[in-house]
């Protein structure tokens, strides 16, 4: 029996061959069973017939068909659908190309042009190029007779979208369809693939799912340069981004490079087993000057994702930005700092994306994810400024953003310490911070050595109330430099240059330019260095500033500054302007409008570590509340109605305790957001909202206890003895997180 969009003419003759539609459509599986293995949904064959009805002698009907091409899935690279590969064959034969077959197809006025096909043709692919019902109906152009009739023995597998089925779109071409039943079970039976990882792991394979077409003007891609290499039971330690596991997954390689240019790009995605793919995509960042870390590649397996890096076209993975910027002493390098800025990380998720979806021969969504902290929290927040719709969520943490600022800040310690004309022993800093962390623990309603309420202890402890506190810290050596036992009390100096770098930076006006850590977090970057013959402590200046300075600011090829001589704190907010005009449209990475990214439904979850020693809180406490400012004004909205409406697609949280993209040895039972991958997941795909976040102590006395994180601006309170979190709102407090950065002419978001 044959379902037609249009009925079989009525006639007394009668067929030779009553139904010749599943002799071909075997013919087509047939052809779809010579398709190379691809991961998930199904192979396909089609052939091309040229038909005409002949009336024999005894005035019986039967086809004249003549074969003109055949095609099957994965055939052809560059057109892996079966009816593309069909169609191609016919114009390579012909020497014409693929979008020019219609133009060589016969055109005999007694005779017809069928297709048959194993199924129904998708109406959409999820590369750029035309779907296979678009081809069929592109034949047709023109005034073209084209193909007339297609058979399929099974309906489509596809489901990309709600668009209109391939039968409607035939049906408004002219061309009639006939779905012939027979075959409906034993061909979607029979080419439904279950493939393992060894069937797809190989470089010959890999090579097929390189994208053609899609990509970025001027991306090349090389698919000679594709290595994969099946992995299994590999065990993950697990980090504070993703837990500890075993998986098996393929390791590609590939390069890329642009038109016009002598350069290569280096990329590396790590595959699921076909079995544990999920349809997601996850994109991972970097650190410090680093474009992307090895470790954090992992962090797609647990969630079923593909997770790629990218190594910038630096030369290397372990090529850092600071490697090659400058290029050489006053000449800017900026295809390499594009490339830093957002341009990689676009084009390694453009390709991973596309090539994924081919691996796994989808047709169904991928979802499209980024994961990063610091410098890879700024990457994320480039690439959802900047490309908002090809993102349905991110996990950012403590991101480097406000380049111009943030870079410089890491010298402010310094500047104080010359400025005031006092180094302090190491040891004694170190003294300071457990002091304040004693002091502002209970603060929070528990006592567990961790300071949720940065805000209170601002607002409660004096700094002066350690003076004459004891410290000793044993003698050590580090990278071959000796320091001598320190043995002595807290000093009204070392209080003095605490207090002035929590103040954060202010110019000789006494105008802020911007803003310290919180405190209770380490005084990292006020380090000192002990100097043997004087037996003294002087400057050991922070290498991420100093570098920033000679590099991105003098374009000078130096790793640091030698000295600070003559640099004042004028000269520091200088330079944080200088950087932030230099650099604005590619590192300062502050856009607050966010419109298109919820337009598009993305989501993001942004955390920080509250005692982060290396990015303040503050920074991403000031981007959330530009964000907020500009898109539910108060002219507009009160305070709690732009809260709930920012909350609806983007929420902060503060990590109580936690250091800069990790758990803190000093303050070692706070929790941290392992599972806030997951946790963005399950906000994207089913709709949990996460008031707040999930938390896990991941060290210390309460390893393993689950600790939920407060969404900002509401703050963490423990009552019934510690016991009960609430998350408070507590308006006065939280002031002392915003600062007006009044040292500028200009908003700095």
């Amino acid at each position: 029996m044959i379902l037609s969009l249009y009925p079989e003419p009525a006639n007394n003759s009668t067929l030779v061959e009553p139904c010749p539609h599943l002799t071909y459509l075997r013919h087509c599986l047939n052809l779809a069973k010579l398709s190379p293995p691809r991961p998930a949904l199904f192979r396909a064959g089609a052939i091309l017939i040229s038909r005409k009805l002949v009336r024999g002698t005894h005035n019986e009907l039967y086809n004249d068909d003549r074969l003109l091409s055949s095609g099957y899935t994965m055939e052809l690279v560059k057109r892996p659908h079966a009816e593309q590969a069909c169609l191609s064959n016919y114009a390579a034969v012909h020497g014409v190309p693929d979008n020019e077959v219609g133009d060589v197809l016969p055109s005999e006025p007694d005779r017809s042009l069928i297709m048959y096909m194993c199924f129904e043709p998708c109406v959409e692919h999820e590369e750029s190029d035309m779907s296979c019902v678009q081809k069929i109906i592109e034949t047709r152009k023109e005034g073209r007779k084209g193909i007339e009739k297609v058979y399929f023995g099974s309906l489509s597998p596809c489901s990309i979208s709600n668009k209109s089925s391939a039968r409607e779109m035939l049906g408004e071409a002219g061309i009639e369809w006939q779905l012939v039943e027979g075959l409906e079970q034993e061909i979607p039976a029979a080419l439904a693939q279950a493939v393992s990882l060894e069937d797809v792991c190989t470089s010959a394979y890999a090579r097929t799912a390189i994208p053609s077409t899609g990509l970025a003007q001027g991306v090349v891609t090389n698919p000679s340069s594709v290595t994969a290499a099946p992995v299994y039971n590999e065990s993950t330690a697990g980090s504070n981004y993703y837990p500890a596991g075993t998986y098996n997954y393929c390791n590609i390689t590939m390069t890329y490079s642009h038109a016009g240019k002598d350069d290569e790009v280096l990329l590396q995605f790590w595959m699921p087993s076909p079995e544990d793919f999920q349809n997601r995509w996850l994109s991972t960042g970097g650190f410090g000057f680093a474009i992307n870390v090895a470790t954090n590649v992992p962090a797609g397996l647990p969630y079923g994702a593909v997770a790629g890096r990218t190594d910038g076209g630096f030369g290397s993975f372990d090529t850092q930005f600071s490697s090659v910027y400058p290029l050489v002493n006053g000449t800017a390098n900026y295809d390499a700092l594009y490339m830093f800025g957002y341009q990689a990380h676009h084009e390694m998720s453009s390709i991973g994306k596309a090539f994924t979806k081919n691996f796994f021969n989808m047709t169904d969504k991928l979802y499209s994810y980024y994961q990063g902290c610091s410098e890879g929290g700024r990457e994320g927040w480039s690439q959802l400024q900047r490309f908002p719709e090809e993102w349905n969520g991110a996990v950012i943490g403590a991101p480097a953003i406000r380049y111009g600022q943030q870079q410089v800040n890491h010298l402010v310690p310094q500047v104080v310490q010359q400025t005031l004309g006092y180094y302090p022993p190491n040891c004694e800093m170190s003294e300071l911070v457990t002091q304040i962390i004693d002091g502002c623990d209970a603060l929070d309603g528990r006592k567990d050595g961790v300071i949720s309420r940065s805000d209170l202890c601002k607002l409660n402890f004096d700094l002066k109330s350690t003076i004459g506190k004891p410290y000793s810290c044993a003698a050590s050596t580090s990278m071959g430099v000796s320091t001598p036992a320190q043995n002595g009390t807290i000093t009204a100096e070392g209080v003095r240059v605490a207090q002035t770098i929590l103040d954060g930076l202010k110019d000789s006006e006494g105008r802020q330019a911007y803003f310290w850590y919180q405190i209770g977090s380490e005084f990292t970057d006020a380090e000192t260095s002990y100097d043997a013959t004087t037996k003294t402590y002087g400057p050991e200046i922070s290498e991420l500033g100093g570098e920033w300075v000679t590099h991105g600011l003098q374009l000078l090829d130096l790793d640091n500054l030698s000295n600070l001589d003559n640099v004042t704190y004028d000269v520091l907010r200088d330079w944080m302007l200088e950087g932030l005009q230099r650099y604005e449209d590619v590192l300062q990475t502050t856009w607050p409008d966010l419109s298109r990214f919820q337009a598009a439904g993305g989501k993001v979850i942004h955390y920080h570590g509250e005692s982060d020693n290396s990015i303040p809180a503050s920074s991403s406490i000031r981007y959330f509340e530009s964000v907020r400012n500009t898109m539910f004004p108060n002219s507009t909205y009160t305070y709690d109605e732009s809260i709930k409406a920012i909350n609806e697609f983007y929420r902060l949280y503060l990590v109580p305790g936690a250091s800069h993209c990790n758990t803190n040895s000093l303050q070692p039972n706070g929790p941290y957001p392992q599972d806030s991958l997951g946790d963005l997941m399950r906000w994207v795909e089913k709709g949990v909202d996460p008031v707040t976040l999930n938390g896990t102590v991941l060290t210390g006395d309460n390893a393993g206890e689950h600790q939920n994180i407060c969404s900002w601006p509401l703050r963490p309170l423990w009552k019934n003895n510690g016991t009960t979190l609430e998350c408070v709102e507590d308006k006065a407090s939280i002031q002392t997180f915003l600062y007006e950065l009044d040292a500028y002419n200009i908003t700095i978001y």
